[in-house]
């Protein structure tokens, strides 16, 4: 076992577990585990170190009630990602009475609609912060997706000079997520303007050094976002 801080997730390696695949379970001290798929989603186990041929398995709770109950009491605190993304734009800026509160996600969409010029703040904090709860599974899939769609939404208003230094930070975890969301079978409308983003990066990065007024409206995201508004009243994203 490779995880010494997080007993939610579990990695075990060496011929004894090589019958281990999706949906195998099992019980270690006690606590039952599944297969949680590791060669897609945990690249530090790929080249294990030890003599001969190795591999690792990752596997996860079956149920792990407290990460999700310690996740909502996170939130309700003020350090969910709807009160990260509200601090940010109250620091930037601090004579909007409106942003004294937290506000949830579909707030803000409403939000960057209304003022579509808004010059977005670049905090590597906040945009720290934000993949942090998209990387880290021990936060309820609602949150990690919230979390993703205010990297959207700084992305959107983000500069075009400065898009070359926001991409490397949220490429790959909007990618892993993108590739979690469909092994768990969330709708394809919800992961779209996820997958847009990733799926854009190498044409975002040649329009950085583009001038403001040569960039093309389609891809300032606006339409991406509208696909969220419609699928929210499928799945509630912004609860959380």
């Amino acid at each position: 076992m490779a995880s010494a801080d997080d007993l939610s997730l579990v990695e075990l390696r060496g011929p004894a577990f090589e019958w281990l695949g999706p949906g195998g379970r099992i019980t270690i001290q006690g606590v039952e585990y599944e297969y949680a798929d590791s060669e897609a989603d945990d690249d530090s186990i790929n080249d294990a170190v030890g003599p001969g041929k190795t591999f690792g398995k990752l596997v996860k709770r079956v149920s792990a009630p407290l990460e999700m109950f310690l996740s909502i009491c996170s939130d309700l605190l003020g350090n969910g990602p709807d009160a990260t993304f509200t601090r940010v734009m109250r620091r930037e800026y601090p004579s909007l009475w409106h942003y004294k509160r937290t506000k949830r996600l579909s707030w803000w969409i409403h939000e960057s609609k209304l003022n579509p010029q808004h010059i977005w703040p670049l905090s590597k904090d906040g945009i720290g912060r934000l993949v942090q709860f998209v990387i880290d599974r021990r936060y309820n899939l609602s949150v990690r997706l919230t979390a993703a769609y205010y990297l959207l939404l700084l992305l959107q208003w983000t500069v075009s000079h400065r898009l070359c230094t926001i991409l490397p930070l949220i490429h790959d975890p909007l990618l892993r997520l993108c590739q979690e969301g469909s092994r768990n079978g969330i709708a394809s409308m919800i992961l779209q303007p996820l997958q847009e983003a990733v799926s854009s990066k190498e044409d975002l990065t040649r329009i950085g050094s583009c001038k403001l007024k040569e960039i093309p409206a389609a891809i300032m995201y606006a339409p991406a976002l509208c696909v969220y508004r419609c699928a929210d009243s499928h799945w509630n994203v912004s609860r959380c």
